[in-house]
Parts: C-alpha cells; sequence; structure tokens
C-alpha cells in the first residue's frame, strides 16, 4: 500500500508540472488544497454515515462508491475505443 499511495503522489506532482510548468508553485498549492478537502469531505461523509445508520452503512457506501468508478472507468475506456480515428 505504501508502494502505491507513493506512486499516486509521484504521478500528482508530475501531472500537475506538465499542466502548469510556468506557475508550479500555485498549481501545487492548489492541488494540495483539493486533495487535503477531500481528506475532510471524507471523514464528513463517513461520520455521518457511521453515526445516523452504523458503522457497517461506511463499508457499503464505500463499495458503492468503488462500484460506481470502476463503471466510469469502464464507460469511458469504452467510449474512448468507439471514436472515429478522423
Amino acid at each position: 500500500m505504501g508502494v502505491a499511495f507513493g506512486v499516486v503522489q509521484l504521478s500528482q506532482v508530475t501531472m500537475t508540472q506538465a499542466a502548469a510548468p510556468e506557475t508550479f508553485e500555485a498549481a501545487m498549492s492548489l492541488n494540495t488544497m483539493a486533495y487535503n478537502t477531500s481528506i475532510a469531505l471524507g471523514a464528513l461523509v463517513g461520520g455521518v454515515f457511521a453515526d445516523r445508520l452504523g458503522v457497517s452503512s461506511v463499508v457499503w457506501f464505500g463499495i458503492g462508491l468503488t462500484a460506481a468508478a470502476l463503471l466510469l472507468v469502464l464507460a469511458a475506456q469504452t467510449s474512448r475505443t468507439r471514436r472515429p480515428l478522423v
């Protein structure tokens, strides 16, 4: 898990630098803000689910989000392969 997380962080930095090479510091601060906001929102939603519906609901919500993300990736890949090469 540590190696996977390290690769994700390295990929984020590389993509941010490629997207905004002249303003890399500002882009990285926005990237960090989005990353930390996502962690905070995930903790908030997980806490609300755990308080209102029980701890097991958090697991089911995570399974649902994972399934939705997988379907989104599969849909994006199939639409990519159907594009005409014009």
